[in-house]
């Protein structure tokens, strides 16, 4: 119900965008300690409420007969109040992807206005208060409060951090320009503060923090025929995003998200055209090798993480999200000059988490909502610094606590190769298999199997 306000009002800043940065811009001394804003809370906490003003009267104005959930009232408000919470029954895609993303603007809010992860994080779970009481008649849902602030932060974190690659507080003329569109189209929040302070026309020095240590990145395009239980074959094309933000085996580990992990995947012809959103961030690292190894990247290297995770799969054949925070161990495996394996061998406690259900009489949805624990085994080869071989196992055990009564398992099995036939290109190949077992108390027990096999083509675009 959201997102069509998020294209409203990221447009009204990218309007502004380029006409701040082709005014005269104001120079400062390169040796400034800092060109960030100062913790500005109060002017966060406004912008917060801001955001649920302005995304309440998009609805009203736009969404005709659906919009009437957006026409609140004290009377409405006292209603929330004294009824309290329940579950809703909204889509997949508004319940998993729009509601962390309205929380990425919450926590943007806080982020863009100085101040840092666990400063920031507060504003998410407000703004959702904030919303699930006053921004609409529905009843507050516990789905959307935890979906919207624990994933927005997620998501908040990694856009703040990738619009730092874009933007450059030294750059003049049409490249500032052009910087400033796509740090906007990024993370919006923090494109309209920097058109307020000025930002957007200020050349100064850069954060000391803009880039991490280690950049990796690369772009697979490809198709892939998708044969589902019953064995029906249709053939899609696609293209996903992975990026390996910073390195934690180089000390990226001091800060939340130092390093982080995100994985994106577009479909054609599909369920959405946003079949993959996944964010994997460290919020604490402790190395656990001896000093001599951390420092040498011919050694072993091992380090005890938490984490946290954003998920979020729709396709055709599968339904899976959620938010978790994890724990164990990643790892540095040199095999030669040229060549070296990492690891992780993560737990998780799924904090919330949905799933595809074939029961939907029972909650209106076609999913079920559930809590429980999951693990994640990845082994990934690197031949100079460019990914060639990925090992995946990715399991979670749901029990729902909304919908379908009874339990979800699901096993996700991938292995991906890649071939570099030039320094920015390669080619290679893809096969994903899963298996969902859904027991439950009133219904027949399911089990679903799907195999998914890709061809790529491989861009690297790492730094």
């Amino acid at each position: 119900m959201r997102i069509r306000a998020y294209v409203a009002a990221a447009a009204i800043v990218l309007v502004s965008a380029p006409l701040s940065g082709l005014a005269a811009q104001e120079v400062f001394p390169l040796d400034c300690d800092t060109c960030e804003q100062k913790p500005n809370p109060a002017l966060a906490a406004a912008e917060v409420a801001l955001i649920n003003v302005v995304v309440n009267l998009f609805n009203r104005v736009t969404r005709g007969e659906e919009g009437e959930f957006a026409y609140v009232s004290p009377a409405s408000w006292q209603r929330n109040i004294e009824i309290g919470w329940e579950f809703d029954d909204n889509n997949f895609a508004t319940n998993m992807f729009a509601h962390p993303y309205h929380g990425a603007m919450y926590y943007s809010a806080a982020r863009s206005n100085g101040m840092g992860y666990w400063a920031s994080a507060p504003f998410a779970f407000g703004g959702s208060l904030m919303w699930e009481y006053l921004g609409e008649t529905h009843l507050p849902a516990p789905n959307d409060f935890i979906a919207t602030s624990v994933g927005g932060i997620a998501l908040g974190e990694m856009l703040h951090r990738t619009s730092n690659l874009v933007l450059d507080n030294e750059a003049t003329g049409g490249s500032r320009v052009w910087r400033e569109i796509a740090g906007t189209l990024l993370n919006p929040v923090r494109g309209f503060n920097r058109l307020i302070h000025g930002d957007m026309g200020r050349v100064g020095r850069n954060p000391a923090d803009r880039f991490p240590s280690n950049i990796r990145s690369l772009w697979d395009f490809g198709g892939r025929p998708v044969t589902d239980s019953v064995g029906n074959q249709e053939r899609h094309f696609f293209a996903t995003f992975n990026l390996w933000y910073g390195n934690p085996h180089n000390g990226d580990i001091k800060k939340p998200f130092d390093s982080f992990e995100l994985r994106l995947q577009l479909n054609a012809a599909d369920k959405s055209v946003i079949g993959r959103l996944q964010v994997l961030g460290t919020l604490y690292g402790d190395q656990l090798s001896s000093e001599e190894s951390r420092d040498d990247p011919k050694k072993t290297n091992h380090i005890f993480a938490v984490t946290q995770h954003y998920d979020y799969l729709e396709n055709q054949a599968f339904e899976l999200g959620g938010q978790a925070l994890g724990m164990g161990l990643l790892s540095r495996w040199p095999i030669s000059d040229s060549f070296k394996l990492t690891s992780r061998v993560l737990g998780s406690f799924v904090l919330l988490g949905g799933i595809r259900s074939p029961y939907a009489e029972v909650s209106g949805r076609t999913y079920d909502f559930g809590t429980g624990l999951g693990l994640q085994t990845y082994i990934m080869g690197w031949h100079k610094n460019r990914q060639v071989l990925e090992l995946v196992y990715w399991g979670e055990h749901l029990q729902v606590i909304d919908g379908s009564p009874g339990s979800h398992t699901v096993h996700i099995l991938g292995a991906t190769a890649r071939f570099p036939i030039l320094s920015f290109l390669g080619i290679g190949g893809s096969v994903t298999h899963a298996i969902r077992d859904g027991n439950f108390r009133d219904f027949p027990d399911i089990t679903e199997t799907g195999t998914r096999v890709g061809i790529l083509l491989t861009f690297y675009t790492d730094r």
